[in-house]
């Protein structure tokens, strides 16, 4: 070889080894970047979730605020800070809380007057009184996600609410993330960090290119395969990458679980390529299947320290929220899972607990609201109707009382006769009603129905409030069968209430005529009071819904009758008073049958409690345990 050609040769390896060094600086600067883009991408996406949950927590705040402040009256002062005109039209409209980006960032809702729900915006638009606001402070909550060197900022629709530092620094290495914390304008989380640069391996590399030419081929070929690993690392890590964000996006955007398994479960399938996904809750006596999908998964090893999973295995998770295990996810790999896709698997089973507490926590709120409703809705129709009740025997009273006083000295002895029991009968109604609503407030307030709880004989008084009351039972034909020895511990008043409110039942709801019978019998460890009639009976469906409060049925017989639907409500709490329960059945008759089941006192002084025993004295029916029903018909 010439010396010319020895020369270019050289020229050619000084420029091959130059090149080769620039190349090799350039690229390790590159995978550093990429590296710190992709830590920068995994903390924006771990901590949305963080911001997320303070902004529902401000939300959910005000709207506590919002609550209160509507049991007021008057105008509201202006809340300080001021929010945006937009946020008080878009609150005002909705009736739920408004992300407003005015500053640094607030919560505002609107104040409506009174407590019925509105049903329209026209009307929220009327019934709007003043908003109540709240700073969103969210930089306490950024500090304790700031990357090292880096920074975080929330902004709104259209401005910054919160950063740290103040100003983030700028840096071509930031991530950002979008989401809809209410379900309106897109929010957005952006983390930045610094760029880290060129490592001092790649110098390194560089200047052992440049002096040693045979160690540059060396290099050169050791550095081509550590690229081309690396290349698959990165590919392999930015799929992880993407699956975890695929699944985060997911569990943030349902909170139903029939909705988000199925989502959660299509995205980990195809992220990691698996064939069959199971979640189960551990319940007493074993696991409860949650949601399955693909594949049967059989019992397999723990996920917990594997750096590989094989194909065609089948491991576990165990989900842990709060310290304790909420569920276990298992699937059934596909392909060979290295130790990013595991890394992927175990965030996936942190995602799922996140989704199944949230989703537990979505549900018990929806039920507290619904229940909310449902008391209010009976509250309302508990003051119309306990209103009109209550007028008419008034009225009726008044007026005949006007005509005796009017007309004393012309009546003849039946016509004034028949307009005093009138008078009285009508009386007795209102003092029945009045007794009724002053047992629902004790019983609202939580007090004691009854305080002299003694040693009685139960046929002995049910026997004796029947006698003392004759107009009890008026037109009808009422029988009594209640020997005496049936012992029990209670009240007096108890059993009275019981008595009266369960033969009165049976009077409004039965022609005249028919017969009523009470029967107090001894079985087992059990004391029972029967009242039975040969009217039109309640349908099975209605057997446990009459002892709830203000419920009066369906039917000709009910819409015929007045009332306020608290009696039978009534009888299960004095019921409950003396450890007892009272149940709905059907009499041989197919009229109503009435049971109340008190404990029965033993021959050596002590009781059983009846633990709402459901066997019937002649036919079965179902018991309406006080604790969950406690109601009327």
């Amino acid at each position: 070889m010439s010396g010319r050609q020895v020369s270019w040769v050289a020229i050619l390896v000084g420029c091959l080894m130059l090149v080769t060094a620039v190349f090799s600086l350039l690229a390790g600067r590159h995978v550093a970047g990429q590296t710190a883009h992709r830590e920068v991408a995994v903390v924006a996406a771990e901590n949305v979730t963080v911001v997320q949950t303070v902004l529902q927590e401000r939300m959910d705040a005000v709207a506590r605020v919002a609550l209160a402040a509507g049991e007021g009256v008057g105008r509201l002062p202006e809340p300080s800070p001021a929010p945006s005109e937009a946020a008080r039209i878009i609150a005002r409209d909705s009736g739920a809380p408004v992300l407003d980006d005015t500053d640094a960032g607030l919560v505002v809702a609107a104040v409506y007057e009174g407590s019925r729900v509105a049903r329209n915006v026209q009307e929220r638009r009327d019934r709007v009184r003043g908003y109540v606001s709240l700073e969103l402070d969210l930089v306490p909550t950024l500090r304790g996600l700031v990357p090292d060197r880096g920074g975080v900022a929330v902004a709104g629709p259209e401005r910054t609410v919160a950063s740290v530092p103040d100003v983030l620094p700028s840096s071509p290495v930031s991530h950002t993330v979008t989401f809809r914390p209410d379900g309106g304008e897109e929010w957005s989380l952006t983390v930045t960090t610094p760029h880290p640069g060129t490592p001092l391996l790649s110098w390194l590399v560089a200047l052992g290119l440049v002096l040693v030419g045979v160690v540059v081929a060396t290099v050169i070929g050791l550095r081509h395969r550590a690229d081309r690993r690396n290349r698959h690392e990165l590919e392999r890590l930015q799929a992880s990458q993407e699956a975890v964000t695929s699944l985060a996006l997911v569990a943030q955007q349902h909170l139903d679980l029939a909705e988000v398994l199925p989502a959660l479960a299509t995205e980990l399938a195809l992220g990691l390529d698996l064939r069959g996904i199971t979640l189960s809750a551990s319940v007493v006596g074993g696991d409860r299947s949650l949601f399955t999908w693909g594949a049967p998964v059989v019992e397999g090893s723990l996920v917990a320290g594997a750096t590989e999973i094989e194909a065609g295995s089948s491991v576990w998770l165990r989900l842990v929220r709060s310290g304790r295990t909420a569920a276990r996810l298992g699937v059934l790999v596909g392909r060979h899972l290295d130790e990013h896709d595991v890394r992927t698997l175990t965030v996936a089973g942190d995602i799922f607990a996140f989704a199944l507490t949230n989703a537990e926590a979505f549900a018990q709120q929806q039920g507290l609201v619904e229940r909310m409703r449902a008391v209010d809705e009976l509250k309302s129709v508990f003051l119309s109707t306990a209103s009109h009740e209550l007028r008419t025997p008034v009225v009726a009273i008044a007026g005949y009382s006007s005509l005796l006083n009017e007309n004393w000295d012309v009546l003849d002895a039946d016509k004034a006769r028949s307009l005093v029991d009138r008078v009285d009968r009508n009386a007795q109604r209102l003092s029945r009603m009045v007794e009724d609503l002053l047992d629902f407030s004790r019983i609202e307030r939580g007090s004691s129905l009854a305080q002299d709880h003694a040693t009685l004989d139960l046929g002995t008084v049910v026997t004796r409030v029947l006698q003392d009351q004759p107009d009890l039972g008026r037109d009808h034909a009422l029988s009594i069968d209640a020997p005496e020895g049936t012992l029990v511990v209670g009240s007096q008043q108890a059993v009275e209430r019981v008595v009266v409110n369960l033969v009165g039942n049976a009077t409004k709801y039965t022609p005249e005529g028919t017969a009523i019978r009470v029967q107090v019998r001894a079985r087992d460890d059990e004391a029972l009071l029967v009242v039975e009639d040969d009217g039109p009976g309640i349908a099975e469906d209605e057997r446990d819904r009459v002892f709830s409060r203000f419920y009066r049925g369906e039917g000709d017989e009910v819409t015929r009758t007045r009332g306020t639907g608290l009696g039978l409500a009534i009888v299960t709490e004095f019921a409950l008073s003396m450890g007892g329960t009272a149940r709905a059945e059907e009499s041989p008759s197919g009229g109503a049958r009435f049971v109340v089941v008190y404990p029965l006192l033993a021959s050596d002084g002590s009781s059983r409690a009846s633990g709402g025993s459901t066997a019937p004295v002649s036919v079965s029916g179902p018991t309406a345990h006080a604790a969950e029903h406690g109601r009327s018909r």
